[in-house]
C-alpha cells in the first residue's frame, strides 16, 4: 500500500510538473504570437510609410518635371518671339514694296493681257498671304496691353460664330449651342478673345471637311480637381474651390494623334498644308488666354474629334 501511495504521489508530481511545463510553453507561445503580431504591425506601418514616402517623392518629381517643362517652354517662347519679331520687321518692308510694284503693273497692263493679269493676281495673293503671316508674327511677338471691359462671354461666342458662319455652312457643320444663361461677366479684351474663338471655330471646320457637329458650351463651375495650374501651389493660376467660367469647343472631326497633340500650341507647328495655315493660330490663342490669367487645354484622339476647354478667370468679387 505504501508503495502504491508513493507511486501515486510520484504520478501527481509528474502531472503537476507537466502542467507547469505546458503552461510555461503556452505562455511563451502566447508571447511569441504577440511579438509576431507586433512585428507585423511594425512591418505594415513601415511599408505604409515607405509607400507614402515613395508617393511624395514621385509627386515632387512630377512637379519638378512640370516646372522644368514650363520653364523650358517659357524660354523657348521668348526666344521664338524675339526671332519672329526680328524676321517680321526685316520682311515687312520688302513685302510692301513688292505689293506696290504689283499694283503698279496691274494698272499699266492692257486689259486684254488676261494671262499676265492672272499671274500678277497670283503674285499679289501670295504677297498678301506672306504679309498676313508677318503681321501674325508681330502680333505673336508683341506683349500688347489688353483693352479690357466687362463682357458676357456668350455674346463674344455668338459674334465670333457670325464671322465663320459661311465656312461652317460650306463644310456642312451643324452648330449645337449649350450656353448657360446669366453667367457672370468677364473682364476681357473682347477683340482678342473673339480672335481666339474664331481660330478654334475655323480649326473645327477644317477638321470636318465632310460635315459634322460643332458643340459650343459655356457654364459656371467650381474647380475641385487639381491639375496643371489648378491647385493650392504657389504658382497655380486657379485655387481649388475657386469658381470659373468654362467654354468648351468640341468637334466630331478627324481628331489629333497622340504623337503631335503636345505640339499643337508650339509656334509654327501645323498639320495643314502650307497654303492653309501658318502654325501660329493656336500659339497666339494660348498667349492671349494666358494674358487674361486663364487656361486653355485640349483633349483629342485620332478619329474621335477634338475638344478645347478654356477656363476663364472671374473678376475679383464675382461669382
Amino acid at each position: 500500500m505504501a508503495k502504491s501511495l508513493k507511486k501515486s504521489k510520484a504520478s501527481v508530481d509528474s502531472t503537476r510538473k507537466e502542467t507547469i511545463r505546458r503552461k510555461d510553453i503556452q505562455k511563451k507561445l502566447s508571447q511569441a504570437l504577440k511579438d509576431t503580431a507586433k512585428l507585423r504591425r511594425i512591418i505594415k506601418n513601415a511599408a505604409n510609410d515607405n509607400r507614402k514616402i515613395k508617393e511624395e517623392l514621385e509627386s515632387s518629381l512630377r512637379k519638378l518635371k512640370e516646372a522644368q517643362g514650363q520653364l523650358i517652354h517659357a524660354e523657348k517662347m521668348e526666344a521664338v518671339g524675339r526671332m519672329a519679331s526680328g524676321v517680321a520687321h526685316e520682311v515687312k518692308n520688302p513685302l510692301g514694296i513688292i505689293l506696290q510694284v504689283i499694283n503698279y503693273f496691274e494698272e499699266e497692263l492692257p486689259a486684254e493681257q488676261k494671262n499676265n493679269h492672272q499671274m500678277l493676281q497670283m503674285m499679289k495673293d501670295s504677297a498678301k498671304r506672306a504679309d498676313k503671316i508677318v503681321r501674325t508674327m508681330l502680333s505673336f511677338s508683341r506683349a500688347e496691353e489688353l483693352k479690357t471691359e466687362l463682357q458676357d462671354v456668350n455674346v463674344i461666342i455668338e459674334s465670333s460664330i457670325e464671322l465663320v458662319q459661311h465656312k461652317l455652312k460650306l463644310n456642312s457643320v451643324e452648330l449645337v449651342y449649350q450656353l448657360e444663361k446669366g453667367l457672370p461677366q468677364l473682364l476681357v479684351d473682347t477683340g482678342k478673345i473673339e480672335q481666339v474663338f474664331v481660330n478654334l471655330f475655323n480649326n473645327a471646320a477644317d477638321a470636318m471637311p465632310k460635315g459634322g457637329k460643332l458643340f459650343i458650351r459655356s457654364y459656371l463651375t467650381e474647380l475641385k480637381t487639381p491639375k496643371s495650374k489648378i491647385g493650392n501651389r504657389e504658382n497655380d493660376i486657379f485655387k481649388l474651390g475657386e469658381k470659373a467660367i468654362m467654354v468648351e469647343v468640341e468637334d466630331t472631326g478627324e481628331g489629333i494623334g497622340e504623337s503631335i497633340i503636345n505640339k499643337i500650341f508650339d509656334p509654327f507647328f501645323t498639320t495643314k498644308k502650307r497654303t492653309e495655315g501658318t502654325g501660329l493660330g493656336l500659339s497666339v490663342a494660348k498667349s492671349i488666354i494666358e494674358m487674361h490669367k486663364s487656361l486653355i487645354d485640349v483633349e483629342s484622339k485620332k478619329g474621335q474629334g477634338t475638344k478645347f476647354t478654356i477656363t476663364f478667370k472671374l473678376p475679383d468679387g464675382r461669382s
